[in-house]
This record gives C-alpha cells, structure tokens and sequence, in this order.
C-alpha cells in the first residue's frame, strides 16, 4: 500500500493524487479541500458491505455484573493497610497479624508476611491459620470455597 506524497523506498518515486496538479503545493491544496468524513457518511458508505460476526465486539456486560461461575478473591491487601511505608523484608510486606494482634501476641507487628508480587499468598509467622487470620478481620472463608 502506498500513502500519497511518499517516496517509495525502493523506486524513489512519489506517488501523487491524480486530481491534482504533480507539485507538493498542489497536492496540499487538494488536500485541505477535501471534506472531512463524518461517522454518519462513513455508515452510509460501508452499509452494504458484509459484516463478519467474529468480528463484532460483545456488548459490555452491565454495571455490577459477576458471572455466576466466578467467584470474589480474597485479597488480604484489600482489608489491610498497605502503603508504600509498609515494611518489607525480602519480596514480603510485614504487618501486624489482627489474629495474633486479637489474642494479645505480636507486639512487634512483624508476624504477618504477605507477598508483595501475589497478595493471595500469606502468612502468620507465629501459626496462625489463614482461617483464623480472615476470621479476626470479619471475613470468614465460605463454606464449600
């Protein structure tokens, strides 16, 4: 394909609107008296050629919308404070567990480790279970999740 007013690499030619005069200027100027293509006349153009359907996007699925085979992921990060000032030890953020914090252990605020890279991955350093960690911040697993 060739654009108009280009050289050609290969053939060092310039290709030129056939309206119109073969200077630069001219070309230019058939240019600038072009009208624009609106979005109507395009339709109006293109509505007899044929439509492939693979080709037409679904429509977008409504505000709010989850599909019955999904499913909300638990991420701890989302429930816990996570900023930038969070301490971090080896690819881990490390907060304060609310299981231990709840039954009066891990002063320090270090038993909690959460990968940085995958916020699905946790754990208490002191034991606890990611059961009885959700469970302390009020979101229990579901039964049968």
């Amino acid at each position: 394909m060739r654009g108009p007013l280009g050289v050609h690499r290969a053939t060092q030619l310039r290709y030129w609107f056939v309206d119109a005069p073969k200077t630069v200027s001219a070309q230019i100027v058939l240019l600038a008296q072009t009208p624009k293509l609106t979005p109507e006349a395009l339709a109006e153009l293109i509505k007899d050629f044929p439509v492939f359907a693979e080709l037409i996007p679904p429509p977008p699925p409504p505000v709010g919308y989850i599909p019955a085979t999904s499913h909300r992921v638990f991420r701890i990060t989302d429930v816990l404070s996570v900023t930038p000032r969070t301490k971090r030890i080896s690819g881990n953020y490390v907060l304060r567990c609310p299981s231990c914090a709840s039954a009066g252990r891990d002063r320090s605020g270090d038993n909690l480790h959460i990968k940085i890279n995958e916020p699905l991955k946790y754990q208490c350093r002191s034991g606890c279970s990611s059961e009885q960690i959700r469970a302390s911040l009020g979101r229990p697993r579901r039964v049968g999740a």
